[in-house]
Order: C-alpha cells, then sequence, then structure tokens
C-alpha cells in the first residue's frame, strides 16, 4: 500500500473531463468555421448585388429619362420557369456563382415615393448557403 499512483478511478474521471473539455473546443471551432463561412456569403452577396444594379443606371440617365425603362413592380432576374424575365437583367448564372452559391436577385420597383419623380429600387440578393461538412 506504500506505492503511489492514480486508481483506475481517477484516471476513467479525468479522460471524461478531457474528452469533455475537447468536445467544447471543438464545437468552438465549427461554429467559427460557420460564421466564417455566412459572413463570406453575406460579403459576396453584396459584392454581386452591385453587378445586378450596374445595368440599372442605363435606364436612369438623364437624357433617356422621359423614356424611362423601369416598370414598377416586381421582377426576377433568375432563370426559375414562371418569373417574369426583364430585359435589363445582368449577370448571367456564371457570374452569379462563387464557390458553389448561386446568387439570384429580385428588384422591387416603386414610383410611390415621399418625393414626386423619384423612382425607388429595392434588390433582395438571395442565395441558399451550403451545409458544411464538420
Amino acid at each position: 500500500m506504500g506505492k503511489r499512483g492514480f486508481t483506475i478511478l481517477e484516471v476513467l474521471i479525468s479522460a471524461v473531463i478531457l474528452a469533455l473539455v475537447t468536445l467544447g473546443l471543438v464545437n468552438v471551432f465549427v461554429v467559427a468555421k460557420r460564421y466564417m463561412a455566412h459572413s463570406r456569403s453575406r460579403t459576396a452577396g453584396g459584392q454581386i448585388g452591385k453587378l445586378f444594379l450596374d445595368p440599372l443606371q442605363m435606364a436612369v440617365r438623364q437624357d433617356t429619362w422621359g423614356a424611362n425603362s423601369l416598370s414598377q413592380g416586381v421582377s426576377y432576374c433568375d432563370s426559375v420557369v414562371g418569373h417574369a424575365q426583364n430585359a435589363s437583367c445582368p449577370p448571367g448564372a456564371a457570374e452569379r456563382q462563387i464557390n458553389g452559391v448561386t446568387y439570384d436577385a429580385k428588384y422591387d420597383i416603386s414610383f410611390n415615393t415621399p418625393i414626386p419623380g423619384l423612382t425607388k429600387v429595392k434588390l433582395f440578393i438571395s442565395w441558399n448557403e451550403p451545409r458544411s461538412s464538420l
């Protein structure tokens, strides 16, 4: 009985504590990876939104203001069957895809604004984020 050492119970308890701490750390890394992927998608969505808005600049030039090509209502710029295809819809599917994520847009054009003669254009970018493998 004079020998010093760990009993099997002490080893099992320390292994369980180590497993719980490791599991907590792995969870932190998984959540961080998802957050980074989501942030990357949001940043890409903002950049692609600029691609969708650029063609509308031609519709609001001062020299063609009387023949404004913007029509009121909602128009979709994706390839879903049944959606109205707008001639000013910008990028094709290849330009709207980054890292396997395809971004789609929907314009909401309204002439009913507080300032007369102003047109309000809302652009909604949508995408489906892939599930992470971790």
